[in-house]
């Protein structure tokens, strides 16, 4: 029963810390993030590619490569095996150093 106790209260602590930790590091991030709507509103609407309350590209977004169904699948499929992305299949056989003087010069 004490034993139980004593883990809630520290884990109520740890969680304490962890949360007060947390909202400090979270508190400049507003003003880090830049400017806010009110402010580039008006920066906005003296822009010549706003029109109509929106921005209009001048360029299209795609950026230059059609893409099928397949292409997008082959896409889609390569993002979400990305974790695998440079690991090897198998472990790697390492050779053992050759004997010798191995203390720094």
């Amino acid at each position: 029963m004490v034993v139980r106790t004593a883990l809630r209260y520290g884990f109520g602590t740890a969680s304490l810390l962890v949360g007060g930790w947390t909202l400090r590091a979270l508190q400049g991030t507003p003003n880090s993030l830049g400017a806010t709507p009110a402010e580039i509103a008006p920066v906005a609407r003296r822009s010549p590619h706003y029109k109509d309350g929106k921005f209009v590209n001048l360029e299209s977004s795609s950026s230059g490569l059609p893409m099928d169904r397949e292409l997008q699948r082959k896409l889609l499929r390569d993002l979400a095996n990305a974790g695998s992305a440079g690991k090897p299949p198998a472990p790697i056989p390492l050779a053992d150093p050759p004997p010798g003087d191995l203390t720094p010069a």
